[in-house]
């Protein structure tokens, strides 16, 4: 292919915005020593992972649930075991990552929605630069990666609605999302949900067993996650709700 032809080509400029968007949040990583909101907490936990070479420890620290979603720690202490540099460098420069990939997959939503790549493109470019989602996905932390998660579940959500050879990748992408971000995965079940039920009033409920299959089976999943392991997650929830 000619290199017009190349800078023409939709993904040329979809690879473009998404370096872009992990560039822009990975700036605060790259300028400070540490960043992001609890970042303190996020690290002990990570670094306790890797010391004793356990997914969940414990941890009786301020919020008392981050232990129960070790998904960025995992991701880090990964970082770190590859690499071999030190963690407390390696992990700020992760999550970001995952954060800009968030833009990568939306291409792929939008188009299979409106088979338009103009606006595929423009909608990953928004959310490639609005500030609150870079603000929100430059941290390392686990609503960082439960942001990327829940984009995966809603794109492999999407293919499974019409083939259901997507079903394994869509299950084990909710169990990632299940373990990242509670806040975040409780979203994504209420936003599945409504998908399902705008659906039925013009589909015949009966044709979307698929659908209702997998919204029962992560609600499963995500419930159970919560009684038997995050059980903090569960008694504050059935407690206080949202508030």
């Amino acid at each position: 292919m000619r290199l017009w032809d190349f800078l023409k080509s939709w993904y040329f400029w979809l690879i473009l915005i998404t370096v872009i968007a992990i560039a822009v949040r990975s700036i605060p990583a790259w300028m400070n020593a540490a960043w992001g909101g609890d970042f303190g907490i996020y690290y002990g936990l990570t670094s306790r992972m890797v010391e004793n070479q356990q997914i969940f420890n414990e941890y009786d620290g301020w919020g008392g649930m981050y232990n129960y979603f070790p998904v960025l720690y995992i991701f880090s202490a990964a970082g770190h075991w590859i690499t071999g540099v030190d963690l407390l460098w390696v992990m700020p420069k992760i999550a970001p990552i995952f954060g800009g990939l968030t833009v990568f997959l939306l291409y792929f939503i939008i188009y299979e929605l409106t088979k338009r790549r103009d606006l595929a493109l423009l909608s990953s470019l928004f959310l490639a630069v609005i500030p609150f989602h870079v603000y929100q996905t430059s941290h390392a932390a686990p609503l960082t990666m439960g942001h990327f998660f829940m984009i995966l579940c809603l794109y492999l959500f999407i293919k499974y609605m019409n083939e259901k050879k997507y079903l394994i990748p869509l299950l084990i992408s909710t169990m990632f999302l299940i373990m990242s971000h509670h806040l975040t995965t409780y979203f994504f079940l209420m936003t599945i949900l409504f998908v399902v039920v705008i659906k039925s009033i013009r589909v015949n409920l009966r044709e979307m067993y698929r659908d209702v299959f997998y919204v029962t089976v992560a609600s499963a999943f995500a419930f159970g996650y919560w009684i038997c392991i995050a059980t903090p997650v569960f008694s504050t929830f059935m407690n206080e709700g949202l508030s």
